[in-house]
């Protein structure tokens, strides 16, 4: 685990009439004083406010170019950190396709030490998403 604020979000979202509506849950882990605290992160995704918009538009993706650009954006400090772990996480959940690959690619450039981030932040946070979408890979050659 990394020093500082981990955050995970487990989104839930579907459709109600013709409108569309996201429930989320927020684990927050705090490590360093001064952090952001569950109270600000739930506000923070309340219905209609930028964050909840960009959970939407994430979890909603169905290709994996906008979902990329995401963890490249998260990467060199243009996107959210969190918006980039959550588009990997909404990519393993997509058809396996040749996307894979970059996601292997992208977890040996990170473990090798290879890979920059904004200050503040760890591109080890990505590698369990990149597992994650290893293991679907794995799971739809060789099944459950």
């Amino acid at each position: 685990m990394t020093r500082g604020l981990a955050v995970t979000l487990a989104v839930l979202s579907g459709l109600a009439g013709a409108s569309r509506a996201a429930e989320a849950q927020v684990l927050v882990r705090v490590g360093e004083a001064g952090r952001a605290t569950y109270s600000e992160l739930h506000e923070a995704l309340r219905a209609g406010t930028p964050a909840a918009a960009r959970v939407l538009e994430i979890t909603g993706a169905t290709g994996p170019g906008p979902l990329w650009r995401r963890v490249r954006g998260a990467l060199d400090g243009r996107d959210e950190w969190n918006d980039g772990l959550l588009a990997l996480t909404r990519l393993a959940e997509l058809p396996p396709g040749p996307y894979a690959d970059s996601a292997v690619g992208l977890r040996k450039k990170i473990l090798g030490g290879s890979v920059k981030a904004p200050p503040g932040r760890d591109p080890a946070d990505l590698v369990p998403p990149l597992d994650a979408l290893e293991l679907m890979r794995a799971r739809a050659k060789q099944g459950d």
